[in-house]
């Protein structure tokens, strides 16, 4: 297993790839309940994880409340960032979340560059750690239980904010991720 530190510039690509919607979102709905009820429910992308030998990726409804959470602001970052994506077609999945979300603010004039940002809502800074899984098709690129590629973010910053169509988007990375490669994906509790 060998330990690679992330440059930089790789993490900001990520960021700029996450913050552009490189994750899946479906379904719409409103928040949830306010009043002590459990947080909104958590699906999963039926059958999504069986070609790479792990759990399905989770999806969530779109919240379109003025307010949020810190249980929403930690499952929006979830199901922003896990899913089938890119040109090679590998599994992303995140788990091990602990989100601290910072005091809603205005927009600035420096967060022009959050892509689909609709520019008035309400800003919330989020730090926190979390680790995601890059994982290929079992088969010639990927052997079972060491075809993911493993990014530890151990102080990762971002944003919650606004878009313009679909809700709330919640992004962080840390610029010092590392990564152990040839890893089993998470578990499915994780």
């Amino acid at each position: 297993m060998t330990t690679v530190r992330r440059h930089h510039v790789v993490v900001a690509i990520a960021l700029a790839a996450t913050l552009a919607g490189c994750g899946p979102k479906t379904g719409t709905a409103s928040s949830p309940p306010r009043s002590g009820a459990a947080p909104w429910d958590m699906s999963l992308d039926r059958g999504a994880g069986i070609p790479f030998g792990a759990r399905d990726p989770r999806t969530c409804p779109t919240i379109r409340s003025s307010r949020l959470t810190k249980v929403e602001a930690s499952q929006i970052f979830v199901c922003d960032n896990e899913g089938v994506r890119g040109a090679d077609q590998s599994l992303a999945l995140v788990s091990g979340v602990v989100l601290t979300l910072g005091p809603a603010r205005p927009f600035a004039a420096s967060d022009h560059q959050l892509p689909d940002s609709n520019g008035a809502g309400p800003l919330y800074p989020i730090y926190g750690s979390y680790r995601t899984y890059s994982c290929a098709p079992l088969g010639p690129a990927g052997a079972p239980g060491a075809n993911c590629t493993l990014s530890v973010h151990a102080k990762a910053q971002g944003a919650c904010y606004m878009t313009a169509h679909s809700g709330w988007r919640c992004a962080m990375a840390d610029p010092a991720a590392t990564q152990q490669r040839e890893q089993p994906p998470p578990s499915r509790g994780e």
